[in-house]
């Protein structure tokens, strides 16, 4: 749109009458053409044109200029396109101008008496309008400049910040007043959109000096604030306009700006990020500085509300294919929440708000005070219908998807679904149960239609649908990958971030867990494993979540929350073992201990394969690992002693960096794999008691207890491995810089050496020994086992001993706890 010039609107002024009697017609013709008025010269030869050799309909998304005998416009018998021109007899819908990148002006239907409308207008009468804009316009014109060009490039001064934000409210009132004075000739008003649009773009440029930020939340007396004004735009008519203010927000809020600067000391970086902070802050509360207890983001539903005008997913049968102008906007409204969630892990949200920030203004000094902090994860689950959307969104085909912004577009939405979701506070509060969120929501998806059937149709679709199965949606997004592999590097990492927001979902509170076996979703995962496919991973990560379970009923106090609130959270983590040991018997009972203790005996047959598309399924990671183990073995062969340096190693062998990252992520692979596989097989030990049906706890014993107990000697071999593995990890924690650094700081040495102790190994340790346990007290036959396979090993059972204390001495009081306390007593 910027490439739209004005100049075509605007008479350069001729030196003679006759030069600017043709000039005004030259442009009155251009103006007419592009909104497609037929000329007074043509308009009859229209009509006189003979119909019948010429196509009733010429498809087209966008409006490529007026074609002879034809009117652009949307039907519901052909869509979008050309339609023929029978003499006038077919009504055409009424037009507003949407102006693109490439100098064209196409045609979007009017909404005049559309939600977005009475949104935009409070329920007003056309006066009340035309007399607030026209107070308006006396009020803020107290110079004859608002006809002048817009500034192209800000003055980045106090004062010239001042005169930007006087000069944008000139160009909303004055586009404001045209829109209403004339509804329906969108030529009265395409100067001052485009004018509006230049005025919006223009703000960009504030981004090279963050130290500005809080002049665009702090304004004087009762005029609005520049981010104010910016939020009043985003429900525009014209949705070029709402989406330059996004394309504004976005370049505002790039966390790359906050990157360090030498040049910069400590202080001045500071103050940048309390700057950057109060704008988020700012605009999560709706443009508002000074926010009751009770307010909520009215900012983020201003930004997710634009989502319903720029792609239709609200109806399966209707596609509507976006431009590219919409994939764009699209992407912004990602990338905005995006930025406000890295914002938050940051800690930039938080600091902000208890600052203040002292400006020079009207002569004076002011104090700028942040917005009260909340969480942005939080503001959007519960603020505004963004799941929804990406919940549908995510699962489209790939077909679909190709014709609703691309792979890549899925790719962002997957993104933004699993960093809401992972937010475990947001979704134990606003996400407790994904299969009954309420639908996506937007002003912009009931526009004016004439067709009464058409809006009865519609309502009534409506009531029948008023919830939203989030569950069902992410099982249907996975569904297709569980006889095929992802053929995309783009596709493979959509199908990781599903996985990740289902776990994360199932992991943060138990009510999902039950809908989440209804829809057979273990069933699923388990095929997933069957196949052998790259989803297999994720769905063993799933079935860890959801076997498992959160035992944790803390609630966050980065918020205020109700008594009630808190009530209703405990009570959900009351029944979470229960769900758990639902969960659990269902598991045995779909036949996934024959799929899972393959897993957990480290048979490669049975491990799932990672795509070709990523690292640890490549041709290169295949490659890398066979050179590895010729070059292991001819060391072997020579005697050569390996230095414990991990660089020297690497260099040693002569990997390149990308062979070293493709080996590594196989690795990963294999070691996620052996390691779900474990935290799965725990589950099942501490949920399954005598009582549980399908008789799967007998069922369970049965398997360690078969084949000469080998499960037993894979349980002491991996009890063995982890105990090495965490002890070197500890020892080399006491052995660092880093525990000394912590000394000095005054943090605890070893608790420190602890939480790097269980990150090394020693989680998965802990719960090795506890199903070692499970084995010995529930068969004799493998007690004695195990106690003959220590001492071949030169151990003994002091290392099972060792493990079940350690982990029940980090436990509360629970079942948990009791179960580990009678292991220990037993054995």
């Amino acid at each position: 749109m910027s490439s739209f010039s004005k100049n075509r609107f605007r008479d350069n002024g001729p030196s003679t009458e006759a030069a600017a009697v043709e000039t005004k017609t030259s442009m009155d013709e251009t103006i007419n053409r592009m909104i497609d008025i037929p000329s007074t010269s043509s308009s009859s030869n229209a009509h006189a044109h003979d119909a019948s050799d010429m196509a009733e309909f010429i498809p087209s998304f966008t409006w490529k200029g007026p074609k002879h005998g034809y009117y652009f416009g949307t039907s519901k018998e052909y869509g979008t396109g050309y339609h023929l021109d029978e003499g006038g007899n077919k009504k055409r819908p009424n037009s507003s101008v949407r102006f693109s990148s490439t100098n064209e002006a196409r045609e979007i239907p009017s909404s005049s008496s559309s939600k977005r409308q009475k949104l935009q207008d409070a329920q007003k009468t056309g006066d009340e309008l035309l007399a607030e804009a026209e107070a308006n316009l006396l009020k803020s014109s107290s110079s004859s400049s608002i006809g002048a060009g817009p500034p192209r490039i800000l003055d980045l001064t106090q004062t010239g910040i001042q005169n930007a934000t006087i000069s944008l409210q000139r160009s909303i009132s004055k586009n404001q007043m045209k829109r209403v004075q004339y509804p329906n000739d969108p030529s009265k008003f395409m100067e001052s959109e485009l004018h509006l649009h230049d005025e919006i773009m223009s703000w960009k440029s504030i981004a090279t000096d963050l130290k500005l930020y809080p002049f665009l939340v702090g304004s004087g007396g009762n005029e609005k604030n520049v981010l104010q004004s910016f939020m009043s735009l985003l429900h525009h008519e014209n949705s070029d306009v709402s989406m330059s203010v996004l394309n504004v927000l976005v370049e505002l809020l790039d966390v790359s700006l906050l990157d360090n600067d030498s040049r910069k000391n400590e202080k001045e970086e500071e103050e940048e990020r309390i700057s950057m902070g109060m704008l988020a802050n700012a605009l999560i509360n709706g443009g508002k500085l000074e926010i009751d207890g009770g307010n909520s983001g009215g900012g983020l539903d201003l930004i997710v509300s634009n989502l319903g005008r720029l792609i239709n997913n609200d109806n399966d049968d209707l596609l509507s294919i976006p431009s590219e102008e919409d994939v764009r906007g699209i992407d912004d409204v990602f990338t905005i929440m995006e930025y406000l969630m890295d914002l938050d892990t940051m800690g930039i949200l938080q600091d902000a708000a208890e600052s203040t920030i002292e400006v020079t203004a009207g002569g004076g000094t002011k104090k700028i005070k942040g917005c009260a902090y909340q969480p942005p994860a939080i503001s959007i689950l519960r603020d505004t219908t963004l799941l929804p959307w990406l919940l549908k969104y995510v699962s489209y085909s790939n077909s679909k998807v190709q014709q609703k912004g691309g792979s890549s577009l899925k790719l962002h939405a997957s993104e933004i679904l699993a960093s809401l979701l992972q937010h475990e506070e947001a979704t134990r509060l606003h996400a407790k149960n994904l299969s009954m969120l309420p639908p996506f929501s937007s002003p912009f998806l009931d526009d004016e239609d004439d067709n009464e059937n058409e809006k009865k149709k519609r309502k009534k679709k409506k009531k029948r649908k008023t919830v939203v199965d989030g569950i069902e949606y992410l099982l249907q997004s996975i569904a297709p990958y569980r006889k095929k592999d992802p053929e995309t590097e783009e596709e493979c990492e959509t199908l990781e971030n599903i996985f990740d927001a289902l776990a994360a979902s199932l992991f943060s509170c138990s009510l999902n867990v039950q809908p989440f076996l209804d829809a057979q979703g273990i069933e699923l995962m388990l095929r997933c494993l069957r196949e052998k496919v790259h989803a297999g991973g994720g769905a063993l990560r799933v079935l860890n979540y959801v076997l498992s379970g959160n035992s944790s009923n803390g609630v966050g106090n980065a918020v205020v929350i109700k008594k009630e609130e808190v009530e209703e959270e405990n009570a959900d983590n009351n029944d979470a073992t229960m769900v758990s040991m639902r969960a659990c018997e269902q598991f045995v009972d779909a036949g996934g201990l024959k799929v899972l203790f393959p897993l957990f005996m480290g048979r490669g047959s049975a491990v799932p394969n990672p795509a070709k598309c990523s690292d640890g399924g490549s041709a290169l990671a295949a490659k890398a690992g066979e050179r590895l183990r010729k070059l292991r073995e001819n060391d072997n062969t020579n005697g050569d002693d390996h230095d414990d340096d991990n660089e020297k190693k690497k260099n040693k062998k002569g990997l390149s960096k990308r062979e070293r990252r493709a080996l590594q992520a196989r690795k990963e692979w294999l070691h996620n794999v052996e390691t779900n596989s474990i935290q799965i097989m725990y589950a099942l030990t501490r949920h399954l008691d005598d009582s549980s049906a399908y008789d799967a706890k007998a069922r369970l014993l049965v398997k360690f207890v078969e084949s000469d107990c080998e499960k037993c000697d894979r349980l002491i071999e991996l009890c063995l491995k982890y105990s090495e593995k965490m002890r070197l990890k500890e020892y080399r924690y006491y052995r660092s810089d880093e525990a000394e650094e912590a000394e000095n700081a005054g943090i605890d040495v070893d608790l420190a050496a602890l939480h790097a102790k269980l990150k090394g190994g020693g989680d998965v340790f802990h719960r090795v020994g506890a199903i070692t346990a499970f084995a010995a007290v529930g068969s004799r036959r493998c007690h004695e086992h195990i106690i003959e396979q220590l001492t071949v090993r030169n151990s003994g059972i002091s290392v099972i001993k060792e493990s079940i204390a350690e982990f029940a001495g980090m436990l509360e009081e629970g079942n948990q706890k009791s179960q580990l306390e009678y292991y220990l007593n037993t054995i």
